[in-house]
C-alpha cells in the first residue's frame, strides 16, 4: 500500500511532485484551486487533473493514480457525505481532503469518520494552508496505511499461531486421551498380574507349608530313627523347602510393593539396635562358612525414623548376598553420620560385579552372572525390594563395586527431613 501511495509521486528537478485530483463543478472554486496549485512552490510542485462530478472522478481514478483526492461535497450526481463514500468505493486507501461550502465542523468531522483526512472551509483557505493540508493528508494517509500494513501483518501471524496453537491443543488432548488409556490399561494388566500373583504364590504355600511340618516331624525323627544317609537327605529337601518359601516370600513382597500396598510402621529408632541384631543373627553362618564378619559403629549416632522390619529386612538382604558371594576374606557391616544422614554399609571381598553390569543391579528378576560356580540361586528380586523400601523411607541406596575384588552396598536415611528442619 505505501508502495501504490510512493508511485503516485515523483521527483522532478528536486521538487516532490504530488498529482492531484480537484472533483469540483463550480468553475470559480475551480480557478481559484488551480490558481494556487500552479504557483512555484520551493519544494513542490502539483500536477492538476479537474473532474466536474461523481462520475468524471471515478473514470478518472480507474485510468490513473493519484496522490489526493480535493473534493466536493455538493455535485451534480451527488450530494453531501455520499460523495465521499462512492470515492471510496473506488479507491479505499486514497487520500481525500473535503472541500466544503459550510463552515459546518460536523459536517467536517462526519467526513473525517467517512475516511476523509481533513476538511477545508472555501474561502476561507490561504495559499499555504491548502499546500500544507494536501501534505499533511499524504502523510497521514501513509502512516495510516504503514500502520494498517502491520495490523494485517500482526492478524496474519497470530492468526496463523492460533492455528498452530490449535492444533497443538488437539494433539495434546489427543495424546492425553491416549495416555489415559494406555494408563487404564496398564493398571487392568497390573491389577491381573497382582491377583495372578497372589493368588499362585498362596496356593503355593500350602502345600509348601505341609511339605516342611512333614519334613520337620521326620527329621525329628518322631516316625522313627534315622540313618546317617536318610538324614543327610532330609537336610537337603530342608535347605531347599526353605529356599523356595523365600522366593515365594519375595514375590509376595514385590507384588505388594509394585501395587502399593505395604503398610509401613514408621517410628524414632536406634538403627544402631537393628545393626547389631543383625549382625548377631548373621554371624553364626559367616563364619561357619570361614570369613570374618566385622562390625563397625560410630558412636552417639542420632536416632532416626524407620520401619524397624523393613529395614531389617533390607540389611538381612545385603548381609546374605554378601555372603552367597564371598568365598574368602571378610565382610564388614559399619553405620556413620554423613552430613544430615545416617549412612549404613555392607561391604565384602567377594567376586564383585563387573562396570557394565552395575546399572542393572536392581532391576527385578535380575541375576547377574558374578562368576565362579554358583551354589545358591534367588528369585533376583531381593534387591529391588530393597530399594523400593528404601525410597519409601526418603532414602537412597546405591552400589560399588570392583570385578574379582569387592562390592559395597550402602543406603541411606534422613535423620530430619529439610522442612521439618526449617519450620523448626
Amino acid at each position: 500500500m505505501e508502495t501504490e501511495i510512493a508511485e503516485k509521486t515523483k521527483t522532478v528537478s528536486d521538487k516532490h511532485v504530488i498529482t492531484v485530483l480537484l472533483v469540483e463543478d463550480d468553475k470559480i472554486d475551480r480557478l481559484v484551486v488551480e490558481r494556487v496549485l500552479t504557483k512555484n512552490f520551493p519544494s513542490t510542485e502539483f500536477l492538476t487533473d479537474w473532474a466536474g462530478c461523481v462520475s468524471d472522478a471515478i473514470r478518472l481514478l480507474n485510468t490513473k493514480r493519484y496522490g489526493v483526492v480535493l473534493l466536493d461535497l455538493m455535485l451534480p450526481d451527488s450530494r453531501g457525505l455520499e460523495t465521499v463514500q462512492k470515492i471510496k468505493e473506488i479507491d479505499s486507501d486514497i487520500p481525500i481532503v473535503v472541500l466544503t461550502g459550510l463552515d459546518d465542523e460536523q459536517t467536517g468531522a462526519s467526513a473525517i469518520k467517512l475516511g476523509a483526512m481533513d476538511y477545508l472551509v472555501k474561502g476561507q483557505v490561504s495559499d499555504d494552508v491548502l499546500v500544507r493540508t494536501i501534505r499533511y493528508a499524504i502523510e497521514r494517509n501513509q502512516m495510516q496505511l504503514a500502520l494498517k500494513g502491520r495490523n494485517d501483518t500482526l492478524e496474519m501471524l497470530v492468526g496463523e499461531r492460533t492455528i498452530k496453537l490449535s492444533k497443538a491443543n488437539e494433539l495434546l488432548k489427543k495424546e492425553i486421551t491416549e495416555r489415559k488409556k494406555t494408563e487404564e490399561k496398564m493398571r487392568e494388566v497390573m491389577e491381573t498380574k497382582s491377583q495372578f500373583v497372589s493368588t499362585v504364590s498362596h496356593e503355593l504355600r500350602t502345600p509348601l507349608t505341609a511339605l516342611k511340618e512333614s519334613i520337620r516331624l521326620v527329621a525329628q525323627e518322631k516316625m522313627g530313627t534315622l540313618n546317617n544317609e536318610q538324614k543327610e537327605l532330609l537336610g537337603i529337601a530342608k535347605r531347599n523347602v526353605d529356599r523356595l518359601a523365600r522366593l515365594i516370600n519375595n514375590v509376595l513382597d514385590f507384588q505388594k510393593l509394585e501395587a502399593g500396598r505395604v503398610d509401613y510402621n514408621i517410628l524414632e529408632n536406634d538403627i544402631t539396635e537393628i545393626v547389631t541384631h543383625v549382625y548377631d543373627t548373621m554371624a553364626p553362618a559367616i563364619k561357619c562358612k570361614g570369613l570374618d564378619f566385622a562390625l563397625k559403629l560410630e558412636d552417639n549416632l542420632p536416632k532416626v525414623k524407620f520401619d524397624s522390619d523393613k529395614i531389617t529386612q533390607v540389611l538381612t538382604n545385603m548381609v546374605s548376598n554378601a555372603m552367597k558371594f564371598t568365598e574368602r576374606g571378610s565382610i564388614t557391616l559399619a553405620v556413620r553420620k554423613k552430613e544430615n544422614v545416617i549412612q549404613v554399609s555392607v561391604s565384602d571381598t567377594g567376586c564383585g560385579i563387573r562396570k557394565e553390569d552395575l546399572p542393572r543391579v536392581f532391576n527385578e528378576f535380575e541375576q547377574l552372572d558374578r562368576g565362579g560356580d554358583r551354589k545358591t540361586g534367588g528369585s533376583g528380586l531381593g534387591l529391588a525390594i530393597s530399594k523400593a523400601i528404601i525410597e519409601q523411607h526418603r532414602g537412597k541406596i546405591c552400589v560399588e563395586s570392583q570385578h574379582a575384588k569387592g562390592t559395597t552396598f550402602h543406603f541411606v536415611l534422613p535423620i530430619r527431613e529439610r522442612r521439618s528442619k526449617e519450620r523448626d
